[in-house]
């Protein structure tokens, strides 16, 4: 059996009695090359917080509300969640993933650390940059402040 079909056994072991849980998604891109990864936190028999990755999938084509949903959802139904358990989803503020949220019959709330990114990017480091957002020159001015 190979690593990963062997996690995937034993986090769906460990979520077999699951009465509860929810999820934090977020999408990332490089060029051409996006994925959207999802993590499903619960409280186990012995009362104790647990959390996994659940799945990082290639998204192919647009990364609409709908198609982020139908990625998730098949994540789901991979690791025999029911979906009327999802209590609630973080995830960050764009669009399409409000729309996903939406899509998925869930409550969602935007991540605060996204927030806090975008407001630190429009305050500190977008007028050092000119308005361009650069992981490259973001590091440059880290770097030059030390």
């Amino acid at each position: 059996m190979d690593i990963k079909l062997s996690m995937e056994t034993d986090i769906k072991e460990k979520l077999k009695n699951c009465t509860s849980y929810s999820t934090s998604v977020d999408t990332w891109s490089l060029g051409n090359f996006h994925i959207i990864s999802t993590f499903i936190y619960f409280i186990d028999d012995g009362m104790s917080q647990r959390n996994f990755l659940l799945d990082v999938v290639t998204i192919e084509g647009e990364e609409t509300g709908k198609a982020l949903s139908d990625i998730l959802e098949s994540s789901i139904k991979k690791y025999e969640l029911d979906p009327k358990k999802h209590h609630i989803m973080m995830r960050d503020g764009a669009s399409n993933m409000r729309k996903m949220g939406k899509e998925l019959h869930v409550k969602s709330f935007d991540c605060i650390l996204h927030k806090y990114d975008l407001v630190r990017f429009r305050i500190m480091i977008k007028p050092i940059l000119g308005g361009k957002r650069s992981c490259k020159r973001n590091a440059q001015y880290s770097n030059s402040n030390k």
